[in-house]
């Protein structure tokens, strides 16, 4: 039978030989060998509270060091950073290679794949419009829950542009095995009757879907050349127009302002998600990548139009700096 120690006995404020190896016992059987403070308690004839107290005095003086490391690119104490201090649910923040649209983009593709599989369930409805990230993580997916899928913007009209929302559900859809709903039409349409009579008809049952989700997935642009495909999709003029009224940046159509609230200008065009479907989901991830996107990041973060981020280091940084 194990005898105990006296667990009230005064100790000494710099451990002694014979503590040092109790405590190095202690800890290697419990973060090591798995055992529980219990088990310890017993193998190494002290009490239980000893066993705690041996742990925490192990860690305190060095004699333990907790590492936590994530695979692959995942920086952990950048994601904690984030979403500590944007009060998000979660943020997921990855240290890249390279710092160009392109590089980034390949390098977030495959770990929005990932959380695409992790997060969706059988019960939810899911949003998803256009984008590219999300075009290149869809063809990585290999297994998505039976869930539904909702069409959450039309189709971006842009040379640079060959596959559309459609062909990117539909995608999601064959590997998921749920239903979906989908439509044809642009993001954003000519005329604001043209806006109107889609949504009555092509559109109807996806608009009316785009209630009900759970889940939305976004990839945000800022409102500048080349860093949204919307605004490279317009007239340069009306897109400096929408500049000119506080746009700093979009996503799936809906742009907002430096605070996060809506420029409502283009709303009336727009095919898909409306401000209030998207701050209404209960579950809102967006995607955010590159410098050129501080702005446009903090806008949204700010705003508390986002639940859950996917970002890289670079720009992880330069928020939790408040930089310009």
């Amino acid at each position: 039978m194990a005898t105990f120690m006296d667990a009230d006995r005064p100790q000494p404020a710099t451990p002694g030989p014979s503590e040092l190896v109790l405590m190095a016992g202690a800890a290697r059987g419990f973060f090591l060998d798995g055992k529980s403070k219990i088990e310890l308690a017993s193998d190494l004839g002290v009490s239980r509270y000893k066993v705690a107290r041996l742990l925490n005095s192990a860690r305190d003086l060095g004699l333990v060091e907790v590492n936590i490391r994530l695979p692959g690119r995942l920086d952990a104490d950048l994601s904690h950073q984030v979403r500590t201090r944007f009060k998000l649910d979660q943020a997921i923040v990855l240290a890249t290679p390279g710092d160009s649209q392109d590089s980034l983009r390949e390098a977030f593709a495959p770990v929005v794949a990932d959380v695409l599989t992790e997060l969706v369930t059988p019960d939810d409805v899911v949003g998803i419009p256009w984008s590219r990230v999300l075009t290149l993580a869809s063809r990585l997916v290999r297994v998505l829950a039976p869930c539904t899928l909702v069409q959450a913007s039309g189709a971006v009209v842009h040379e640079d542009v060959d596959e559309t929302a459609v062909e990117l559900v539909r995608r999601l859809a064959h590997i998921s095995g749920g239903r979906f709903i989908n439509y044809y039409g642009p993001i954003v349409a000519p005329t604001a009757e043209t806006a109107r009579s889609m949504r009555a008809s092509a559109a109807a049952a996806a608009v009316a879907a785009l209630s009900s989700l759970t889940k939305v997935f976004v990839s945000v642009g800022t409102w500048r050349p080349h860093l949204s495909t919307v605004y490279d999709s317009l007239d340069p003029d009306e897109a400096e127009a929408l500049t000119a009224l506080g746009a700093v940046g979009e996503c799936a159509g809906l742009l907002f302002d430096r605070d996060g609230a809506p420029v409502t200008a283009l709303d009336d065009r727009v095919i898909g998600l409306t401000f209030n479907q998207w701050t209404r989901t209960p579950m809102r991830v967006a995607i955010i990548y590159g410098a050129e996107k501080l702005t446009a990041a903090r806008a949204m973060l700010l705003g508390g139009l986002a639940t859950t981020v996917i970002m890289d280091d670079t720009l992880a940084r330069l928020l939790l700096a408040g930089a310009q």
